[in-house]
């Protein structure tokens, strides 16, 4: 029996370049199939593997240049810098227990810095260290060459109505969506508008369906039930419940001494 040819079972260019997963082009970033003139992939330039890479890694790369992060300020951010006992231990709180949970968040975001699944949510007031254990998290993974964008939420929404003076919104939009780690700090601070309101929710509704890894910082308790005047939509404050959440229960860590 002749065995059926592995590109068959796709319909379309798109559909077989989407599941190419390994090099195949020799370094060309393109292939074609050895098919008759009459078949639908007959002289298509298809996309390799490593391609594709290259595409987001370069997309990745330009988001996070307009967020304003430099690769100087993603070596300042690792994770490795933050350092569990430099936290400020709350009045009344064993030093000894809040430090041994502060090396087992630092132990939760070197894992998933390593292998990035789902969404992480780390809340808490201002100052506790979790913006540079978020950031920290994307500087691991663009240190080793892999793709994220890395951001303040005010920024990140100054590049999106930046966009619209080159007419390059919507495909500015979808990249965003599609990148494959985002971390977004300061989630609830952005001056709420319907426009913000409905552009926080297109992207992080998209990264929910698709389950795209995703680190979400905020001073906001989040955990239960919303408050009145969060500042979070209401629809992400419910997406958030179904994922990781830790709650930073100690003081103000950029006052200690480095």
């Amino acid at each position: 029996m002749t065995k059926t040819p592995w590109y068959e079972k796709y319909k379309t260019v798109e559909e077989l370049e989407a599941h190419v997963s390994q090099c195949v082009c020799n370094g060309n970033g393109y292939f074609r199939v050895n098919v008759l003139p009459n078949h639908r992939f007959f002289g298509k330039a298809i996309q390799c593997m490593c391609k594709r890479k290259q595409i987001i890694s370069e997309r990745a790369r330009h988001f996070r240049l307009a967020s304003g992060m430099t690769d100087a300020q993603l070596e300042r951010w690792r994770l490795g810098l933050w350092q569990p006992t430099k936290i400020k231990v709350p009045q009344g709180k064993d030093r000894e227990a809040t430090v041994a949970q502060a090396r087992k968040l630092l132990s939760l975001c070197k894992r998933y810095a390593k292998n990035p699944k789902g969404w992480l949510i780390l809340s808490g007031p201002y100052g506790t260290g979790k913006s540079h254990l978020g950031f920290g998290i994307a500087s691991e993974l663009v240190l080793s060459e892999r793709s994220a964008y890395a951001a303040t939420m005010p920024n990140m929404l100054d590049m999106l109505r930046n966009s619209y003076q080159t007419d390059s919104y919507q495909v500015t939009l979808m990249r965003l969506r599609d990148t494959p780690l985002i971390v977004l700090d300061d989630i609830g601070v952005e001056r709420p508008s319907g426009w913000v309101a409905e552009v926080t929710y297109s992207i992080m509704d998209y990264r929910y369906t698709e389950n795209l890894p995703t680190v979400l910082t905020t001073n906001q308790r989040v955990s239960g039930d919303q408050p009145p005047g969060s500042g979070i939509d209401g629809r992400l404050w419910s997406r958030m419940q179904e994922h990781v959440i830790v709650n930073l229960p100690w003081g103000d860590y950029r006052t200690r001494d480095r």
